[in-house]
């Protein structure tokens, strides 16, 4: 195995996002992804997880907001699981979290729970 094969291998998860994250900036049409599963934002709605091949997928709607520092914080964010069939309104869990961690934290583990259920 050549030397800089070996490297990449032994490279902490963390640099492999930030090369991933450097390779979107560097292509704009990429979509960035997190853990294999695609994340978009457009406006105050983050989406993550594969429409085509899952059942589920994420919805994040940051309701409320605070500015702080020059940065605007979100304060108030709807969680919700929604069915990925195109027809379907199914909304399988939802929830609220007063943060952005927060409600993508707990959003994760709703989706992934679903999703090994089938």
């Amino acid at each position: 195995m050549s030397e800089n094969a070996d490297r990449k291998q032994k490279e902490p998860k963390e640099v492999k996002e930030i090369k991933e994250i450097k390779e979107v900036k560097e292509n704009k049409n990429a979509v960035l992804t997190y853990k294999g599963k695609p994340l978009v934002r457009k406006d105050n709605e983050i989406c993550f997880g594969d429409a085509a091949a899952d059942k589920y997928v994420l919805t994040l709607k940051i309701r409320e907001t605070k500015n702080e520092k020059g940065l605007e914080i979100a304060t108030n964010v709807l969680i919700l699981i929604q069915s990925s069939d195109a027809g379907s309104q199914e909304i399988a869990k939802f929830g609220e979290k007063d943060s952005l961690y927060g409600a993508f934290e707990i959003g994760e583990i709703w989706l992934d729970s679903l999703l090994k259920q089938g």
